[in-house]
Parts: C-alpha cells; sequence; structure tokens
C-alpha cells in the first residue's frame, strides 16, 4: 500500500504522460474539425453535381459538371497544423503572404558544375524551419537605402538575400519565407537595431520544439480556469488554434490599420513564450550569416517568434539618433524647440508627402531630446539628437532637423517649430533643404517580448570585427586631419572683412525666413494631380 511521501511523487510522475495526451486530443479535435469541414465542401458539390445532371442531360451535363467533382486538397492534418501553430513548417510548403518579392528563386541551371546546387536545393525539401527574428546593423553610406528596389541592386535588403541563399537558410523568395521588415531606411542611414522577420532553416524538429515551448508553461495551463479548455479547442477566423487552446495565437489576421500600439502590446504573450525556448542546439544563424555578408552588414542576434509575428506592425516604437558637431549652435534654444515635437501631431509640414500611399499625417512623438555624446573633435562637441516614437514618416527625422539647426544657428525663433505643426495656420509646407542622411542612425526597434541572442563564439567575432572597422575609422579621421594642418594660409583681399566659420550672423544674412519662402502642394492638390479622389478619413 503506497505511502502518503509515494503518492505525489506518482502524481508527479503522470503530469508529462497528461500533458501528452491533452495534446493528442487536442490534435484529435483538431483533424476532426477539419475532416468535417472537408465534408462540408463535398457534400455542397455534390448537390452542385446533381443539379447539372438535371439540367443538363446525358454526356455533356456530366462533362460540364465533372470539374465539380474534383476532390479538393487536403487540409492540414494534425502534424502540420501543430507545425504551423509552434512556427515550424516544412520548406516545401508554399505559404500565402502578401510581401512583395524582394529575390527571385534560384533559377535551374544546367551543366555539371552546378549539378551539385540543384540537388542540394532538392534535398533541402525535407528539412524544418521556424519564424525568427534577425537583429541587423548596417552602415548605410554605401547603399542605395536598406529595402530592395527594383531599378537599384545595392541595397542592404539585396545583400541580405543574397547571404540567406548562399548559407541555405531559405531557397525560394521572400514571400515563400513570410518576410517582413520594421522599417526602411533611407539611402546613406545606417542602422543598428533594424529587425527582420522570417522562417529560416532549422535543426528543432516539431515534436521536440513543442515540447520546449511548452516548458514553463504546463503547470499554468494545466491549473487554468478557463472554462473553453473544457468545452474543446476553438479556432480562429483564419482557421489557426488561438491562445486559448494552449497554442500560440496567429496575428496575421488582425487587422494592421487599427492601433499599432495596442496590436503590438496583444501579442505580448506569444512573444516572450517563444524567447524563452531552448537555442543550444539551433543553427548559430549569426555566425553563418555574417560570414556570407559584407564587412559593412552584421547580424548581431536572433529570437524565436510566433507564426503571426510582423517586424513592422508588432513594433511598439522606433529610435533614432542623430549626430551634429557643436558649431557655433545655441543647444539650449534647441532642446526648448525640439521639447515642442512631443506629443501626437500632424506632421505635415516635417515630412516628404506621399499622397499616393500615405494619407495620415498623425504621428506621436513619446521622446525628443538633445545630448551630448563622449567624442570631441578640434575642441568642438558631438551632439546626438535622441527621438522616439510609435512610427515615422518619409524623411520626419531629418526634417526636424533641420529646422532645429536653423533655430539653433538663430536664423529662426524657437517657436517655429509650434507654427509649424499648426497646420490649419500653415496649410502649405515652406520649402527649405533636409538635413544630412549620414548621421542619422536607426538606433532600436522597440518589441516588449523579444530577447535576441547571439552564440558566444559569434559575439566574439563580432566584437574583434566591429573593433577593427573602428580603429579603421579613427586611422582615417587622423590622416584627414594631416591634410587640414597641410593647408597654407590664406590670403585675403583687404577691402574684405574673413567669414568666421562660427559667425552665424555673417551667415544670417543668406537665411530667408521660413514663411516668406516658396511652399509645396497640399495633401489635396497632390491628390488631384495624381487623378485620385480624396479618401473619406486622412
Amino acid at each position: 500500500m503506497p505511502t502518503s511521501l509515494e503518492k505525489p511523487r506518482a502524481e508527479m510522475d503522470l503530469r508529462p504522460k497528461v500533458a501528452e495526451l491533452e495534446a493528442l486530443v487536442s490534435e484529435l479535435r483538431g483533424q476532426n474539425e477539419i475532416l468535417r469541414k472537408e465534408n462540408g465542401i463535398l457534400s455542397s458539390r455534390l448537390a452542385e453535381f446533381e443539379s447539372g445532371l438535371k439540367t443538363k442531360p446525358g454526356r455533356e451535363g456530366i462533362f460540364a459538371s465533372e470539374s465539380l467533382l474534383q476532390t479538393p486538397e487536403r487540409s492540414e492534418d494534425a502534424a502540420q497544423q501543430v507545425k504551423r501553430v509552434l512556427g515550424l513548417k516544412c520548406l516545401s510548403e508554399n505559404p500565402v503572404s502578401d510581401i512583395p518579392s524582394t529575390e527571385s528563386k534560384l533559377p535551374k541551371v544546367k551543366g555539371k558544375r552546378n549539378k551539385k546546387r540543384n540537388a542540394m536545393e532538392k534535398s533541402m525539401s525535407h528539412y524544418c524551419s521556424r519564424h525568427v527574428a534577425l537583429k541587423v546593423m548596417y552602415l548605410g553610406t554605401g547603399y542605395q537605402g536598406f529595402a530592395s528596389q527594383a531599378g537599384s541592386p545595392n541595397t542592404v535588403e539585396t545583400e541580405l538575400f543574397a547571404a540567406l541563399h548562399r548559407t541555405r537558410m531559405i531557397t525560394g523568395t521572400a514571400a515563400e519565407a513570410k518576410y517582413t521588415r520594421c522599417g526602411r531606411t533611407d539611402k546613406g542611414v545606417s542602422a543598428v537595431g533594424q529587425v527582420v522577420a522570417l522562417y529560416l532553416r532549422s535543426k528543432i524538429q516539431p515534436r521536440r520544439q513543442e515540447n520546449i515551448v511548452s516548458t514553463g508553461d504546463a503547470e499554468e495551463e494545466l491549473n487554468s480556469k478557463s472554462s473553453i479548455s473544457a468545452q474543446g479547442v476553438p479556432e480562429g477566423e483564419d482557421g489557426s488554434f488561438t491562445k486559448n487552446s494552449g497554442f500560440v495565437m496567429d496575428l496575421s489576421c488582425i487587422d494592421h490599420s487599427g492601433d499599432r500600439v495596442a496590436m503590438a502590446r496583444a501579442s505580448r504573450k506569444e512573444e516572450e513564450q517563444f524567447a524563452r525556448t531552448a537555442y543550444e542546439d539551433e543553427y548559430d544563424y549569426v555566425g553563418i550569416l555574417n560570414r556570407a555578408l559584407p564587412e559593412d552588414i552584421r547580424v548581431l542576434g536572433w529570437c524565436p517568434v510566433p507564426p503571426g509575428f510582423n517586424a513592422r506592425f508588432s513594433c511598439m516604437y522606433r529610435e533614432y539618433k542623430y549626430f551634429f558637431i557643436d558649431d557655433g549652435l545655441n543647444i539650449d534654444v534647441m532642446k526648448f524647440a525640439c521639447k515642442q515635437f512631443e506629443g501626437e501631431h500632424d506632421f505635415t509640414n516635417f515630412c516628404k508627402m506621399d499622397a499616393a500611399n500615405v494619407h495620415n499625417y498623425m504621428r506621436t512623438i513619446t521622446h525628443f531630446d538633445i545630448i551630448p555624446s563622449n567624442e570631441k573633435w578640434g575642441g568642438k562637441s558631438v551632439w546626438i539628437m535622441n527621438v522616439k516614437g510609435t512610427a515615422f514618416l518619409w524623411h520626419q527625422v531629418r526634417c526636424m532637423a533641420a529646422v532645429l539647426f536653423m533655430v539653433g544657428a538663430g536664423h529662426e525663433k524657437p517657436t517655429i517649430v509650434e507654427e509649424l505643426l499648426d497646420v490649419k495656420k500653415i496649410v502649405r509646407k515652406p520649402q527649405y533643404i533636409m538635413a544630412s542622411e549620414t548621421p542619422l542612425l536607426l538606433f532600436h526597434c522597440g518589441y516588449q517580448g523579444l530577447s535576441f541572442r547571439c552564440h558566444p563564439d559569434a559575439v566574439k567575432r563580432l566584437r574583434l570585427h566591429l573593433e577593427s572597422l573602428l580603429q579603421t575609422s579613427i586611422v582615417n579621421s587622423s590622416l584627414l586631419l594631416q591634410g587640414l594642418l597641410e593647408l597654407p594660409s590664406p590670403v585675403y583681399c583687404a577691402a574684405k572683412k574673413p567669414t568666421q566659420p562660427g559667425d552665424s550672423q555673417s551667415r544670417k544674412g543668406l537665411h530667408v525666413p521660413m514663411l516668406k519662402r516658396p511652399t509645396e502642394p497640399t495633401y489635396e492638390e497632390r491628390r488631384r494631380m495624381l487623378g485620385g479622389s480624396q479618401p473619406e478619413s486622412i
């Protein structure tokens, strides 16, 4: 007869089996629901076939209705359903995605030299993949922007996909990999916190991954008081299991046109659950990709993400940094002016308007500050504009920086920011030159549940590589400094007074006040020029 101490131990031994049985029951219920739907489809087609025989008797009616008897493709079985819910799928699948393709499939080429490559692509069909987020760093001075462009192959994204194909992490297009990016940076803009998400080749098998994901949450699920778990496994609108079933909710069916922050917060539980999964036996994505990337592009980390994760719409905020040298600027006045950007405003006068695609110019800046850095040059300090917001318009940060530079140089009053934000008062944007793109940095993309990781060996190689680039940059700066020191003494005309570099008063005479400048067309005028009607809500 078991003792009182042996009873709890026996119950602990049964818990894994009970959890496994519950998972099996969930699979069977899901398979039963799939079969029920197939039965309904077949019944409707049979009814159409019978009505076709009545309207068109004889051989013509049979041939006319023959297409109705085509057996529909079998829906996912239970194993495939579990793979998809866990963020794993077979590479041979062709998922539907609304993401435009940025890479074409590798062509099947002939010849002895390429037979090995074609055979390798075929042999990869049995591998599984998982949904992964990658944190990417790049120096943008040598590229035509981050996103792939039809007319320019020299982009960061093109190099990234070339490395993905070269390392066999993917074999198809961006759409087949369900690729998403957090944002698009323009030509010359750099980043240390860009985030992309896609399905990559994985070592982890679906059943093993299921056990890893459920570890740590098993007791919470067993002790849950939800009445839904007693009624069966519910399905989402797209046929995927919801989070109430013990699996992960697929967020791909969510309308992304709503509140970005609210939608990002809805995925917190799923992101945190996947971020806790073990990764010791997984591919070293960081090390593998970095060996195939150019020296000015590096992957800094990776993190497992849920199937419905979207690098753009799951992001809660973006943070940019703009570096500049204090060349006689009034930093205190700039600090006062930049605070007027904080809050929700219409930034029509602080962006490059894209009336064909963007119809809402309301954006929220949660923080804007100007802080000093530890770097100095020629006795002058390097400062940083630090701006953080939920989303940004095209060239918005560079336009805000340009106006702040005018304020700091004494060309404009600090109140010009508040005046330009009042789009009812200033309907048309004054024409002004944006700040340079080179000092702009996409510093961070904020997610609430992600935790990027990197193998220790890959971290060591990254550190050595970045230190090498930094040393090269310092040496180049010293070379340029020597060139400045070797310049001959200037010879001035006696009738003209030399202009000092920091003399803002001498440059102020060339400045045209912002409110007296030529203006650009309004949004409504641009829409009329495009030949399109104005949307109901903008």
